[in-house]
Protein backbone atom coordinates (compact mmCIF):
# COMPACT_ATOMS: atom_id res chain seq x y z
CA UNK A 1 0.00 0.00 0.00
CA UNK A 2 1.43 3.54 -0.65
CA UNK A 3 1.32 4.35 3.54
CA UNK A 4 3.70 1.02 3.72
CA UNK A 5 5.83 2.70 0.56
CA UNK A 6 5.84 5.69 2.80
CA UNK A 7 7.15 3.72 5.80
CA UNK A 8 10.08 2.67 3.91
CA UNK A 9 10.36 6.39 2.25
CA UNK A 10 10.79 7.50 5.52
CA UNK A 11 13.57 5.29 6.70
CA UNK A 12 15.58 5.35 3.03
CA UNK A 13 15.27 9.36 3.93
CA UNK A 14 16.52 8.77 7.19
CA UNK A 15 19.46 6.63 5.82
CA UNK A 16 20.26 9.35 3.17
CA UNK A 17 19.80 12.26 5.06
CA UNK A 18 22.51 10.96 7.85
CA UNK A 19 24.38 9.73 5.03
CA UNK A 20 24.89 13.20 3.62
CA UNK A 21 25.25 14.53 6.90
CA UNK A 22 28.52 12.11 7.68
CA UNK A 23 30.12 13.08 4.58
CA UNK A 24 29.89 16.62 5.07
CA UNK A 25 32.08 15.86 8.98
CA UNK A 26 34.67 13.27 7.15
CA UNK A 27 34.73 14.62 3.47
CA UNK A 28 38.50 14.35 2.31
CA UNK A 29 40.11 12.78 -1.02
CA UNK A 30 41.05 9.66 1.10
CA UNK A 31 37.63 9.25 2.25
CA UNK A 32 36.63 9.80 -1.33
CA UNK A 33 38.71 7.27 -2.94
CA UNK A 34 37.65 4.68 0.08
CA UNK A 35 34.14 5.57 -0.79
CA UNK A 36 34.97 4.79 -4.60
CA UNK A 37 36.61 1.37 -3.75
CA UNK A 38 33.88 0.29 -1.27
CA UNK A 39 30.83 1.09 -4.53
CA UNK A 40 32.71 -0.87 -7.19
CA UNK A 41 33.66 -4.27 -5.01
CA UNK A 42 31.04 -6.82 -4.79
CA UNK A 43 29.42 -7.49 -1.27
CA UNK A 44 30.88 -10.77 -1.18
CA UNK A 45 34.24 -9.21 -1.46
CA UNK A 46 34.14 -6.44 1.33
CA UNK A 47 36.40 -6.64 4.30
CA UNK A 48 33.71 -8.09 7.26
CA UNK A 49 32.91 -5.00 9.19
CA UNK A 50 31.60 -3.33 5.71
CA UNK A 51 29.23 -6.35 5.57
CA UNK A 52 28.02 -6.10 9.41
CA UNK A 53 27.66 -2.13 8.36
CA UNK A 54 25.39 -3.67 5.17
CA UNK A 55 23.62 -6.24 7.49
CA UNK A 56 22.81 -3.67 9.96
CA UNK A 57 21.13 -1.33 7.30
CA UNK A 58 19.22 -4.25 6.04
CA UNK A 59 17.99 -5.30 9.44
CA UNK A 60 16.75 -2.17 9.90
CA UNK A 61 14.56 -2.47 6.36
CA UNK A 62 13.61 -6.03 6.99
CA UNK A 63 12.42 -4.74 10.65
CA UNK A 64 10.16 -2.19 8.86
CA UNK A 65 9.12 -4.77 6.38
CA UNK A 66 8.04 -7.39 9.18
CA UNK A 67 6.20 -4.92 11.38
CA UNK A 68 4.07 -3.75 8.51
CA UNK A 69 3.44 -7.36 7.47
CA UNK A 70 2.44 -7.98 10.79
CA UNK A 71 0.11 -5.06 10.48
CA UNK A 72 -1.65 -6.36 7.90
CA UNK A 73 -2.02 -9.61 9.29
CA UNK A 74 -3.72 -8.42 12.64
CA UNK A 75 -5.77 -6.23 10.07
CA UNK A 76 -6.76 -9.25 8.35
CA UNK A 77 -5.70 -7.56 5.37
Amino acid sequence: SSGDCNILSALEHERWSGWMRYQRDVDSPQKRQHWYMLMNTPYSELAEHSKESDREEARKTLAVILTVLAQEGNNGE
